[in-house]
């Protein structure tokens, strides 16, 4: 059983290779949405989406960054522009905090209970009611990533309130369960 574990802050290990997929698939995504013609309009949106995923993650932005601008080049969008829409995305990355890949670091979902549990808060959320108050964030241009973010977060039979036991994720009875006192 692979068992999660907590940062320094409280929060959610998990590594950016986690996320690979997802940023493979915005970059995907938004690579094809330029194809058509590269304007900074229909750009700069995916760029920050991009560097968003990426930023929150922790994997490298560089090496994706040389993707999406491989994208670009095969339109009439001059490299200068490219490289300057690149480098406002990144350093603007950090402050698209409603970003789902940190809602995955925040929660965790609760599996016997269908809910999704948020750790600094210690309060629990139907799955449905969390997907629609979230909606906002889990929305994407292909709507396919609502339905898709189930994947991403902890996953965890039961959370228990066990004041002997320490905060964190364990194995209990062959069950993941997280540890919330």
């Amino acid at each position: 059983m692979n068992i999660p574990t907590l940062t320094h802050n409280g929060r959610v290990h998990l590594d950016h290779a986690h996320f690979n997929d997802a940023i493979e698939f915005t970059l995907d995504h938004w690579s094809y949405e330029i194809q058509g013609g590269c304007h900074a309009w229909n750009f700069l949106p995916g760029a920050a989406a991009i560097a968003a995923e990426v930023f929150a993650s922790g994997a490298e932005w560089e090496p994706i960054a040389r993707r999406y601008a491989e994208a670009a080049r095969k339109t009439d969008m001059p490299p200068a522009k490219i490289h300057r829409l690149l480098a406002l995305a990144w350093e603007w990355a950090g402050y698209s905090r409603g970003c789902w890949i940190e809602m995955c670091h925040e929660w965790i979902y609760v599996e016997g209970h269908d809910s999704y549990f948020h750790l600094t808060s210690g309060r629990s959320v139907d799955r449905e009611d969390f997907l629609d108050l979230f909606d906002n964030v889990l929305t994407d241009p292909s709507g396919d990533l609502k339905r898709a973010f189930n994947q991403y977060p902890a996953r965890v039979d039961r959370v228990v309130r066990d004041p002997a036991t320490v905060r964190g994720f364990y194995e209990l009875e062959g069950a993941l369960v997280f540890n919330a006192a």
